[in-house]
């Protein structure tokens, strides 16, 4: 994305600057406290998560439990590009995700952002 002089104030204000965008995804999970534990030791246990790290083009790949107890899944993902996204959404680690997902009859919910790097 390129932004005009004035966009980014105090920035570079005399030039036109490019930047790149990387992916940010917020992965919210929710089933019940079974199926969440179960899924995330999977997802650990079986190397699943090393192996998303590994893909080309991730930058972060993050679980996170609510403090409160509540059973609930909480995952943000930063990819590079709009292309390490797609190449992972087709990959053999996403067809894993899918199945441990519906084994453990959980449901989600994704919230997709832009950030500059």
């Amino acid at each position: 994305q390129v932004f005009q002089e004035g966009q980014l104030r105090g920035v570079i204000p005399s030039q036109t600057v490019a930047m790149a965008m990387a992916v940010v995804l917020n992965v919210y999970y929710k089933g019940d406290a079974d199926g969440v534990r179960s899924f995330l030791d999977s997802m650990t246990g079986d190397g699943v998560v090393d192996r998303v790290r590994s893909e080309e083009g991730n930058l972060g790949y993050e679980y996170y439990v609510p403090a409160d107890g509540s059973a609930g899944l909480l995952l943000v993902e930063h990819w590079k590009d709009d292309e390490s996204l797609e190449a992972h959404s087709v990959s053999e680690n996403m067809c894993t995700i899918a199945r441990l997902k519906s084994e453990n009859c959980l449901e989600s919910r994704v919230e997709r952002f832009e950030s500059l790097r």
